[in-house]
């Protein structure tokens, strides 16, 4: 028969057993709900990262600024334009004004591609393609005419100023690279054709010597060096013109035999 001091020795050492069986066991909570909260501290920076990410990509995007052009603009040689919400356009220069309307061809990123009515006297009845770049310092600046400042207030361009088939994004096919307008000089550096390719695949080209405008469509296929323009015109065979151009898609040389000249065309100005 056991003792009383033996069993209570044996009770405390079974009480003693389970107990440290039991912690052993016990699941370490306080290291799961730091994990947890490691967890959830990361996801929050990965969100908040990427939400700043998207941010800095919008202010970036705003800063590009498509900004309005309706309106008066002043250049520091004596030179004012005015765009007007109905598509008519002023240029005063030295007290000379000239004026026509216009539509725009192109939009994308910071640039804008106007076509001009009664630009160049040299080619009546030849609209005129122009390049127009929106700066960071809230300037605009038409290529052939300079950098202007805002006079006034501006607004938005009318939809109704837009071509059916604008352009809005950069161009990267020759088609839509052709888009403009082309002139060629002969050894006089006199301009003997100038040639519009349109967004909708329409063109018109003027003939110096003639004086008339001849209008048509056109289709275009390129390679890495060689652009061919087919031109078809009303009552006509379709006209086949080889040419090799530059890497900047601004200059066409022609290929043909005993009729070699370069095309050039209005290029797009620098933006600051």
């Amino acid at each position: 028969m056991l003792k009383p001091s033996f069993k209570i020795i044996t009770v405390l050492l079974l009480s003693t057993t389970i107990l440290t069986a039991c912690s052993q066991q016990e699941p370490n909570n306080d290291s799961t709900s730091q994990s947890t909260t490691n967890n959830q501290t990361a996801a929050t920076s990965t969100s908040t990262s990427s939400t700043n990410s998207a941010t800095e990509t919008q202010k970036k995007a705003e800063e590009v600024q498509k900004f309005n052009i309706i309106g008066s603009w002043e250049a520091t040689n004596q030179l004012s334009l005015n765009f007007n919400e109905d598509g008519s356009y002023t240029i005063l220069r030295d007290g000379q004004a000239k004026a026509g309307t216009f539509r725009v061809a192109a939009e994308y990123d910071n640039t804008f591609l106007l076509k001009l009515t009664n630009y160049n006297p040299q080619t009546p009845g030849l609209d005129t393609y122009l390049y127009l770049t929106t700066n960071l310092d809230h300037t605009i600046n038409v290529s052939n005419l300079g950098i202007f400042k805002s006079i006034g207030t501006s607004s938005k361009l009318p939809t109704a100023l837009y071509l059916s088939n604008y352009l809005q994004e950069e161009p990267e096919n020759a088609g839509d690279k052709l888009v403009g307008t082309w002139t060629n000089k002969n050894r006089e550096n006199h301009v003997i054709t100038t040639t519009n390719y349109n967004p909708d695949g329409s063109f018109e080209r003027f003939s110096d010597a003639s004086g008339i405008v001849t209008r048509g469509n056109f289709a275009v296929t390129s390679n890495e060096t060689e652009v061919i323009i087919t031109t078809t015109v009303p009552d006509h065979e379709p006209n086949q013109e080889k040419y090799t151009r530059n890497d900047a898609f601004t200059e066409l040389t022609s290929t043909t035999p005993g009729f070699q000249t370069t095309y050039s065309k209005n290029i797009l100005p620098t933006t600051r």
